[in-house]
Formats: structure tokens, sequence, C-alpha cells
């Protein structure tokens, strides 16, 4: 990781990617629910929150192992997060056809 900076930017990146996504998803197909929609920018909303708030308070800021394995366990679990939204995002698209 070369700094706290650039991994929040990488956050608010992906979140604003994944929101548009969503935003072009709804304007093209007009078939999905606005509830389901909102849904989705919810938990897009609080994935980027929640993130940013974890890249700020690391664990164990003296050991700087105890540092880079929390940044890694960070990174993997947005990742996973982020998969999990996007397969919701095509399983809305999905239940239209």
């Amino acid at each position: 990781m070369a700094s706290r900076k650039n991994l929040k930017k990488g956050i608010h990146i992906i979140a604003e990617e994944l929101a548009m996504e969503c935003y072009v998803n709804f304007m093209l197909l007009p078939n999905i629910k606005e509830e389901d929609f909102n849904a989705v920018l919810q938990k897009i909303y609080n994935l980027d929150k929640e993130f940013i708030s974890r890249a700020n308070h690391p664990n164990g800021t003296k050991d700087t192992k105890l540092v880079k394995k929390y940044y890694k366990s960070l990174i993997v679990d947005f990742n996973q997060n982020v998969s999990t939204i996007a397969n919701e995002m095509l399983s809305l698209n999905k239940s239209d056809k």
C-alpha cells in the first residue's frame, strides 16, 4: 500500500463506479423496482463509508507488520463486498427478463 490517501481515493472511485453502473441499469431497464435500486445504492453508500472509516483507523499503529496485515485484510473484505454488490446488481438485471 503506497499511502492511506491513495487507498481512500481508490475506495471512493470504486464506489462511484458501482453507483454509476446501478444508475445506468436503472435508467435502461425500466422493470427494475425503485425499492431494489434504492437498496443497492444504500449498500454502496454504506460500503464507502465503512471502508473509509476502517482505512482511517488501523489496528496496531506501532507495529508495521500488524498494520500491513490489517490493510491486506481490509482490501480483501472490500473486494468481497464489491463482488457481492455487483452480483446483486446482476440479479436485478436478470429478474427483468
